[in-house]
């Protein structure tokens, strides 16, 4: 068919190739895509591309600073509101790694070869994922909204960090989300920098709680910064999260959790350790009442900063917690958290659904790929079961 100018031909299935083929040109570049299996599938396709090019040709001479102006267009109706951090950390990628390397090109000067390389830009395999999740979800707005002709999947389909052909060189059977067990902190180790922690508090400051709360309900940082005492319920022990503490522009700003997930977790009423961890949280609870259970000294949120360079690396120091050759941590904060879901799983042998639920994972996939690839003793409880 021929719609508003634009060529658009209909090819139907072949012996080798089971879908139709829809062909058609854009200033004079031939454009192919799949149809689908049925007829109906492929005509209603080629009409949308056919509106689409009459409606929104002139969007893909814009340059790709300009689609990503109006992605990133705080004014923007969206069905769920980018909250400050996320907006502040698309902002950095963007000017950071997207609009240096190709801010400058026309929309419909993109090829694969462009993305791949603003991929490859990033220093390290998580960052590369970043910067194709960011770039991805620009595109696909961009394509919906006329800047793009081209279907974003391929253009960024098959785009990964180069440097992921060396995390798919691993031994078979580790996931690159493993945590390796001897690689988490132990009990000890826990009761080690809550004991530091303590003794760097002022008198009645209660963060050296928060080391405990971590590490055994998993509770993230940013979470357990926004923390409420009207937030645990001490009888059956459980902590409701249901906002976080993050930063905007070094500002410590309150916003929904990690995800907008809002979850309830669990803590023992005695650690590992032996520490009475319930009627520590309890007493806190109490006294805290609607009020922050571990504000800054000063009152208010804890800044991110201060609270690492005044709480947590002195007492990670003082605790003994190790150092790479070159000076960097080994465990940070963060590992608290894998101790939680570790001894959950692992010392206690609760559901993995259960404690992805509790830890506010994504999927319960997540949890298995993190901390249950190559678990030592695997053969010995298999071996048990007969």
């Amino acid at each position: 068919m021929d719609v508003a100018g634009y060529p658009i031909r209909i090819h139907p299935p072949t012996a080798s190739r089971p879908y139709h083929q829809i062909v058609y040109r854009v200033d004079g570049e031939r454009r192919v895509t799949s149809g689908g299996r049925t007829i109906k599938t492929a005509t209603d396709k080629a009409a949308a591309i056919a509106a689409r090019l009459a409606a929104d040709a002139d969007q893909a001479r814009r340059t790709v600073s300009e689609l990503l102006d109006a992605w990133e267009d705080p004014d923007r109706p969206r069905p769920t509101p980018w909250s400050p951090k996320h907006a502040a950390g698309v902002r950095w990628v963007l000017a950071k790694r997207v609009r240096p390397a190709i801010g400058h090109m026309t929309c419909q000067e993109l090829r694969r070869t462009d993305i791949q390389r603003v991929v490859d830009s990033a220093p390290t395999a998580g960052e590369g994922a970043r910067v194709r999740r960011v770039l991805g979800t620009a595109l696909r707005w961009g394509h919906r909204h006329g800047y793009l002709v081209t279907a974003p999947e391929r253009l960024i389909g098959d785009v990964h960090w180069a440097g992921q052909r060396e995390v798919e060189a691993h031994e078979q059977g580790t996931d690159p989300l493993w945590v390796p067990p001897d690689e988490i902190p132990s009990h000890t180790d826990v009761a080690a920098l809550y004991k530091a922690m303590a003794g760097l508090c002022r008198k009645g400051e209660p963060t050296a709680l928060a080391v405990l709360v971590a590490a055994y309900s998993g509770v993230r940082l940013g979470e357990l910064r926004a923390l409420r005492g009207s937030d645990v319920d001490t009888r059956r022990r459980l902590i409701r999260v249901t906002r976080q503490v993050t930063e905007v522009d070094g500002v410590p700003t309150l916003g929904a959790p990690k995800g907008r997930k809002v979850r309830t977790t669990v803590y023992p009423p005695t650690t590992p350790g032996g520490i009475k961890l319930s009627a520590l949280v309890s007493r806190r609870a109490r006294a805290a009442g609607q009020g922050l259970m571990f504000p800054a000294p000063r009152g208010g949120f804890w800044g991110a900063t201060n609270f690492y360079n005044r709480r947590f690396h002195p007492a990670a120091d003082a605790a003994g917690w190790p150092r790479a050759e070159d000076g960097t941590r080994l465990w940070t904060w963060h590992d608290l958290r894998h101790v939680f879901a570790s001894h959950y799983l692992w010392d206690l042998g609760a559901s993995p659904a259960d404690v992805s639920t509790a830890a506010g994972h994504s999927t319960v996939d997540i949890t298995l790929r993190i901390y249950g690839t190559r678990q030592a003793g695997a053969l010995d409880r298999l071996g048990a079961l007969g």
